[in-house]
């Protein structure tokens, strides 16, 4: 059964599943119990649900760009829809609560770097 107890509170219960979710979607895999795995699997394939569901909601914009030789040029650009930028704020407040110890901590983060990057990390999460 899925939806077992596992042997925990609730608030513990929940904040080990988010940080095995956020360890197998980081990692690409995780060795757990079987109980724990299906836990797991569960929350892990909503997320992915909702990331494939907006992978495609990207709208075409103009942007002036500088070239070498000073000149304004306008180029088209790609940038996310608001269903994906909605959809990667849910799923990294959900992956990355794992990691924050405190509000202040995540709000700091947050306010410190961007994901325009895409889902790759180039530097380490804020500590």
């Amino acid at each position: 059964m899925a939806n077992e107890k596992l042997g925990r509170p609730s608030k513990e219960r929940n904040a080990m599943i988010r940080g095995q979710v956020s360890s197998l979607l980081w990692n690409g895999k995780i060795e757990t119990t079987l109980a724990k795995a299906k836990s797991t699997a569960r929350m892990a394939e909503k997320i992915i649900t909702i990331a494939i569901k907006s992978y495609e909601d990207t709208v075409k914009v103009q942007k002036e760009v500088k070239g070498a030789d000073g000149k304004k040029t306008k180029t088209e650009v790609l940038n996310d829809g608001p269903k994906k930028l909605a959809a990667r704020r849910k799923i990294m407040g959900y992956v990355l609560r794992s990691f924050w110890k405190t509000e202040k901590q995540r709000k700091r983060c947050i306010t410190s770097r961007s994901w325009t990057s895409g889902w790759r990390r180039e530097k380490p999460l804020c500590g």
